[in-house]
């Protein structure tokens, strides 16, 4: 395991990319920010030669962790759900995955049981795991890694291709994904969008513009909230007590409280 500290103390941005994986970031009564990297899978070489080359910037408020792309002769499937996610520079035999093959999962050929889920790493998964102090931010460039906050942050930026966001509250959040769901818990404000993932938001302070293409919206308003959703074929539910709701739905049902009509 590779331990960082910030150069001082206080509330940071903190500022993470990776490309498969996962992230743990728990905002604590702590002083100074620290972020722990080691391989999902053990004397995984792949994963420890990332850790190795990853860049550090510790400046003023400012602490981020960039870990390199994953190299081309590792390949990685992972995903559940909606869509496969494959990242990979080049496939040869023995790096092939193949799941939900007829209700089997199928890894290299051979039939591994099971149905409908696929979680299969060959090589370079790295977990971040970081603890911030109180009034600290993050922005994460995830790729195909999901991430999860505990403790209310000041600010969410989170980018992603296939990896999920579960955040336990921030002031903002703004959040997009090509096919991974979004959770948010509480928020005062924010912009989330997904191609092909779910959206839920158990509580809107304010405002919030939600969108997703095939997915499902489904969000909790505080008194006087404005929500904007807007699904391609998912279904959309607001409840609580917003001022104002706008929500489309080409092909799924649309479920709004009377008042905010």
């Amino acid at each position: 395991m590779t331990t960082i500290q910030h150069s001082r103390p206080g509330p940071v941005l903190l500022d993470l990319t990776t490309s498969i994986g996962t992230i743990d970031v728990t905002v604590e009564d702590i002083d100074t920010a620290v972020v722990e990297l080691h391989p999902e899978q053990p004397d995984d070489e792949t994963a420890l030669d990332l850790i190795a080359r990853a860049e550090v910037s510790s400046r003023a408020d400012e602490f981020a962790v960039r870990l390199p792309r994953t190299p081309g002769n590792s390949t990685t499937i992972v995903r559940n759900g909606h869509s496969v996610s494959i990242n990979t520079g080049s496939v040869s035999v023995g790096n092939i995955v193949i799941g939900n093959a007829g209700g089997v999962t199928v890894v290299n050929g051979r039939a591994a049981g099971g149905s409908g889920t696929v979680v299969i790493a060959t090589g370079g998964g790295v977990r971040l795991s970081a603890r911030l102090p109180r009034g600290s931010s993050l922005t994460v460039d995830a790729g195909g890694a999901s991430v999860r906050t505990t403790g209310h942050l000041k600010a969410i930026r989170f980018a992603a291709t296939s990896g999920d966001l579960r955040a336990d509250g921030a002031d903002r959040v703004h959040a997009r994904s090509q096919s991974g769901d979004i959770e948010v818990r509480a928020m005062d404000n924010g912009m989330l969008k997904s191609m092909s993932g779910d959206i839920h938001v158990d509580g809107v302070a304010s405002a919030a513009s939600i969108s997703t293409m095939s997915g499902g919206i489904r969000a909790i308003a505080g008194s006087g909230a404005e929500i904007d959703a807007d699904a391609m074929s998912g279904n959309v539910t607001i409840t609580g007590d917003p001022r104002h709701v706008s929500a489309r739905s080409m092909s799924g049902h649309v479920r709004i409280p009377k008042a905010a009509r």
